[in-house]
């Protein structure tokens, strides 16, 4: 399958977990006064999808719930009908136009007929230039989703494996690296393919990764000594002798000292198809065969 060609449907599941995706698509203020309205929209977005009658199992239709009079009349008879006319109708405009904005800029292509359970082998492509700053958010929803499907909708119990080329274009290190413990839980595999260490969510979310991965490949980058220590180090003899004058005095000394098993300067000059395996305390630098050219 081919994403966007083919439009996935990002509608399976609970209503609880279509809510758990859907608050990925909204860079939430984490402090502040807009901490508020956060929670505001994400309760609405709650009881949209939780309604008695079922989850939405389309965009318009999420939409259309995120109304004061609909969200009510779907919830008529329940207790909660009480708490949902408590909200303004500010507080559904707000949330309305939030997920009505995402939604535009997608044209349909989550409202589709096929999803990760349907196929062997899907593609999804993330087009910056055409989703803009919507990329990252329809990034996030599709990695929630992946888990979402892993962990309930893999009833066959396949091997799957996730390839995130790019990675820096969605990276989020905590959410991923809460995915990569979902993923291996139910005996998937992933992997991250970013441009630098930097590129993993900052800092602490690419030392969170890199602690999660099991096994490293680092090709050439300017700065490899974050990554190169995952290999650790051995103990090596360091000899040193005096000199006098330009000449040496037949003195010296030894000592044992760690050097780091993949040589970070190495790491820098490597050439295209080289690279540097790196997991259970192991280094070794490989050369890739090329694949051959195919016309």
């Amino acid at each position: 399958r081919l994403f966007p060609e083919q439009p996935y449907d990002g509608w399976r599941g609970t209503g609880q977990e279509i809510a758990n995706r859907l608050a990925q698509l909204i860079d939430w203020a984490d402090e502040g006064g807009g901490t508020y309205y956060r929670d505001l929209s994400v309760n609405l977005v709650r009881s949209a999808c939780t309604a008695p009658a079922g989850p939405p199992r389309s965009s318009r239709e999420l939409l259309r719930r995120l109304d004061k009079n609909a969200l009510t009349d779907l919830w008529a008879g329940h207790e909660r009908a009480a708490a949902i006319a408590a909200f303004k109708p500010e507080h559904f405009d707000s949330a309305r136009q939030r997920y009505a904005s995402f939604f535009d800029a997608c044209e349909g292509q989550l409202d589709g007929d096929w999803a990760f359970e349907d196929t062997d082998c899907g593609y999804l492509l993330l087009n910056e230039l055409l989703y803009g700053e919507e990329t990252s958010k329809l990034g996030r929803f599709l990695v929630e989703e992946f888990k979402q499907y892993l962990a309930a909708r893999n009833h066959q119990g396949r091997q799957v494996l996730l390839i995130i080329d790019e990675f820096s274009a969605i990276a989020d290190g905590e959410r991923v690296a809460r995915m990569i413990e979902v993923v291996r839980s139910h005996g998937g595999a992933v992997i991250l393919a970013p441009q630098a260490y930097e590129g993993m969510g900052g800092e602490q979310a690419a030392a969170r990764i890199v602690n999660a991965a099991h096994t490293i490949l680092l090709h050439a980058v300017p700065d490899p000594e974050p990554i190169v220590k995952a290999a650790g180090t051995r103990l090596v003899v360091e000899q040193s002798l005096q000199h006098e004058a330009g000449l040496s005095t037949d003195l010296g000394s030894s000592r044992q000292q760690h050097q780091l098993k993949a040589d970070p300067n190495e790491a820098r000059r490597l050439r295209t198809g080289m690279c540097f395996a790196l997991g259970d305390g192991k280094a070794q630098k490989l050369q890739i065969v090329a694949a051959p050219n195919v016309r």
